[in-house]
């Protein structure tokens, strides 16, 4: 890697979204997951102000600040925050250290609170949502995702950098203490990552299998993100959505072809017309070697 690279990119700690994955040829889901909350949490931020809790590289701050009218990242780590001011420099974007229980802002100061994947890391969950209703304005909108612990465990997976994880109703539970209102969300990584909501989710149908056998199912099975708008105020965001990568289709289907072409040339190797056709020829090579 190159000096200036290097200086460019913040390193990676093993659970940290960093922004040079989106383009390494190795991404994986975590980088669709973690942009496809940022998409939509978008649909919420047009012209207001906004709180990003543990932005970390900042990337997702910066990206909210096209369409918000302030954008404030706060992040514990003041090595995240240092590199974050020098990396994404736009008027309406700033950067302070923080902590998602000690929020520096004032009260009543944003219209909208983001928090991705950060609740597990910590577990301070009420203290965080009582920030959170502090600093925001009446009526402001909270977007809050966290790993659902039962999903993770039923898969026999752990993070042993989660301190306090929550399933479902666990999750529920909290932000019900805190909103009067709130939508929920599902996600999962499919090829690209998912968002389906709550009150739409038993009217999608999941369609798994390979060329030998083909299982559906409603709803979607086993996501691992639940994903929450809340407010004091009614909340308007029922619509699903799907993430991708458009550039990594074309690369798949290419991929997906050279190997169909790669076991074609090996089946036909091994056949018995091309071995006797490349006995016979053999001599016809050797002879035209010693002639060229």
């Amino acid at each position: 890697m190159h000096q200036q690279e290097a200086q460019n990119q913040l390193p990676s700690t093993g659970e940290r979204m960093v922004s040079q994955l989106i383009n390494h040829s190795q991404a994986s889901e975590d980088v669709y997951d973690h942009l496809h909350r940022y998409a939509k949490a978008l649909g919420f931020v047009k012209g207001k102000d906004v709180l990003d809790i543990a932005s970390g590289e900042g990337y997702g701050s910066n990206l909210l600040s096209k369409e918000a009218n302030s954008v404030v990242g706060v992040d514990i780590s003041k090595e995240a925050i240092d590199f974050a001011e020098n990396k994404y420099k736009r008027p309406n974007l700033s950067f302070l250290v923080g902590s998602a229980d000690n929020i520096p802002l004032p009260p009543a100061s944003v219209d909208v609170v983001v928090s991705f994947e950060t609740l597990e890391h910590h577990d301070k969950h009420d203290e965080m949502l009582a920030e959170i209703k502090r600093i925001l304005r009446p009526g402001g909108v909270m977007i809050m995702s966290t790993p659902d612990i039962d999903v993770y465990k039923s898969k026999g997976e752990t993070n042993h950098f989660h301190v306090k994880e929550l399933n479902l109703i666990e999750f529920k539970q909290l932000v019900d203490r805190y909103f009067i209102h709130k939508k929920l969300f599902f996600q999962r990584y499919i090829q690209g990552s998912l968002i389906i909501s709550e009150d739409n989710v038993n009217t999608f149908k999941e369609f798994q299998g390979d060329f030998n056998d083909i299982k559906s199912g409603i709803g979607i099975e086993l996501p691992y993100y639940n994903l929450c708008v809340a407010s004091d105020s009614p909340v308007d965001a029922d619509y699903n959505s799907i993430f991708h990568n458009y550039k990594s289709s074309s690369s798949f289907d290419a991929g997906y072809i050279e190997y169909i072409l790669r076991l074609e040339r090996e089946d036909m190797m091994k056949s018995k017309t091309y071995k006797l056709g490349n006995a016979i020829a053999s001599p016809f090579r050797v002879l035209r070697k010693l002639f060229k």
